[in-house]
């Protein structure tokens, strides 16, 4: 189990539901195109991050700053808790 810390977070990334458009490029295997903002799930953070999240919670992020590690075949994304934008809570309240 990854254990993040300096003010990481553990997050989970959404597939996108969107279609794919009709523009087709070739791009060599290693290339990874990131979206500028990400919508993910909190999994865990530092005990020194100043963020007030819990497991569970979903947070906008800057989509490029994601890091994703291969750990023994898992893949673990984190992303620096600087790069957080805001949470979304589909029921409106705060």
């Amino acid at each position: 189990m990854f254990k993040p810390f300096n003010r990481h977070l553990h997050v989970e990334t959404f597939e996108a539901d969107e279609p794919q458009s009709a523009t087709t490029a070739f791009l060599p295997d290693n290339v990874k195109v990131a979206k500028e903002i990400e919508v993910v799930k909190v999994i865990s953070k530092s005990d020194d991050c100043s963020l007030t999240l819990a497991s569970g919670d979903v947070a906008i992020v800057e989509g490029h700053m994601i890091k994703s590690l291969d750990l023994d075949g898992e893949v673990v994304h984190i992303i620096l808790e600087n790069y957080v934008l805001g949470t979304y809570n589909s029921s409106g309240g705060e």
